[in-house]
């Protein structure tokens, strides 16, 4: 399936750059985006490689997926080993310089992509880690040790991301683990006809990561949910969304077609390495990771991926312009959702947002 691939062809030169960028995306992302924008500005050659990667994920071709990998990618000389116990504050205290989140902000603006956050996961950062932390082993949540069912980023929340970018700081080759991703028409062409509209209806619910549910209380289940959104649109999470307890006896049919539908479609599997950048929907399709093969278990708990949930364009991320922080478009107040929900269910409920 993928055969849009791209490599810089000057990493060194990109990383010396990128270490001039001494903003910290963590302390004040709204300097720290500045500072890039200059730099695209003033670098010809960085808008023209770009350009190229652009092209590469948003250009249709026959028969293929809007994925794309880009290799050679300017990352971090030095990426330290985080505290397993929590990785985040972790972070916070000892990454010291910020290449891969220059690299991954160029091409959120580059390629039009702008960046999704919220204030109650991983304290507002703009970038997150899929990285191993000891609470959540053998979990269903991004910083798990385990496999990862196949689902879509943040199924549960209202405000989901369009497209994600996984970008590979620490991955020993030795170990296979696999982001695998199966694309939306795919899977729809896989249910029967008969049943699209069931999917297509408020019939289902996901419960919340338990990351989430730590992290905010309000954050438990969600609303009822269609599973199809548009045209071949996913919202679903296996083994975790099912069907909620208003819904009709066929939304459970409904649902065992698309888990069905899913060993069934054909599949991209992509282990990331070190210096590998994979960009993919996270709507118009599903992912999952798979742990193949893992000779070294120890070097596949310090695995570091460098990820940012991103919007198809700036008029997606402006659809939700009542729900973010004052001066932080992007960043999403989980609060102002939160006072929503109760004051909904005080007065009996309101539809939800159509969001994909």
């Amino acid at each position: 399936m993928l055969t849009n691939t791209f490599s810089f062809s000057d990493t060194d030169r990109l990383v010396s750059r990128f270490e001039r960028i001494h903003a910290s995306p963590y302390r004040n992302y709204g300097a720290f985006r500045a500072k890039v924008s200059e730099m695209i500005a003033t670098e010809p050659f960085l808008r023209e490689e770009m350009a190229d990667i652009a092209r590469l994920f948003r250009e249709t071709r026959v028969d293929e997926r809007k994925v794309a990998l880009v290799k050679n990618c300017p990352i971090d000389r030095d990426v330290p080993v985080y505290d397993p116990d929590d990785p985040v504050r972790s972070k916070h205290m000892v990454k010291k310089t910020f290449v891969g989140e220059v690299l991954l902000e160029v091409v959120s603006q580059a390629c039009g992509l702008p960046i999704l956050s919220y204030t109650t996961r991983n304290d507002g950062d703009f970038f997150q880690d899929v990285y191993a932390q000891k609470k959540y082993s053998d979990t269903q949540t991004q910083k798990t040790d385990s496999d990862l069912y196949f689902h879509n980023d943040r199924t549960a929340h209202r405000v989901r991301a369009d497209v994600l970018c996984l970008l590979g700081m620490r991955s020993d080759p030795a170990n296979v683990i696999n982001t695998k991703y199966v694309h939306g028409t795919d899977l729809l062409r896989l249910v029967d006809p008969e049943l699209h509209d069931i999917l297509r209806q408020p019939n289902f619910a996901t419960p919340f990561d338990l990351i989430s549910q730590d992290s905010n209380e309000f954050q438990v289940n969600s609303d009822n949910h269609p599973i199809l959104i548009g045209e071949s649109a996913f919202r679903y999470y296996d083994v975790r969304t099912t069907v909620a307890a208003s819904a009709p006896a066929i939304a459970w049919r409904a649902l065992a077609a698309v888990k069905d539908a899913i060993t069934k479609a054909p599949k991209l599997n992509v282990p990331i390495q070190t210096g590998e950048l994979f960009i993919f929907p996270n709507l118009e399709g599903l992912h999952s990771r798979d742990k193949a093969h893992v000779p070294k278990p120890e070097a596949a708990r310090e695995r570091y991926l460098l990820k940012t949930y991103n919007f198809w364009d700036e008029s997606r991320r402006d659809a939700f312009a009542d729900l973010y922080v004052e001066g932080l478009p992007g960043l999403v107040d989980d609060a102002r959702i939160d006072g929503a929900r109760i004051d909904d269910a005080r007065i009996g409920g309101k539809p939800e947002l159509v969001l994909a």
